[in-house]
């Protein structure tokens, strides 16, 4: 499963210390080029890094506005998605909420509807 971009054409989800160090202990995730997009595999309601096993999770709370970052660390419910029939993905703690680029080129959690999404 690659995690690439439905609404950004040739961009995908990739790992910052990759293409963009922001806080060198820590992977946020971001917006860069679609080769480089994340592939990961769902394990459950996890979605695992397939080259570091690291997961996909929020980065301190369930909330909008809060950035996503790859890790192997912190609470197991900031790291379960669910991927919709329309390609969001959701917390499932948080249904009414979606990864989103804003802002850019931070991945974060928008309102499910938002334009931002």
């Amino acid at each position: 499963l690659s995690l690439e971009s439905s609404s950004h054409q040739k961009k995908g989800i990739v790992r910052s210390n990759v293409y963009m160090p922001l806080v060198p202990s820590v992977n946020f995730g971001v917006i860069g080029p679609k080769e480089g997009a994340i592939n990961a595999v769902k394990e459950g309601n996890f979605l695992r890094c397939t080259e570091h096993y690291d997961l996909l999770q929020c980065y301190y709370s369930i909330s909008a506005g809060m950035p996503v970052i790859f890790s192997n660390e912190g609470e197991r419910e900031k790291a379960e998605w669910v991927i919709r029939e329309d390609g969001k993905v959701s917390p499932v703690e948080a249904p009414h909420l979606c990864l989103a680029t804003q802002p850019y080129p931070v991945v974060s959690l928008v309102a499910r509807y938002s334009i931002n999404r």
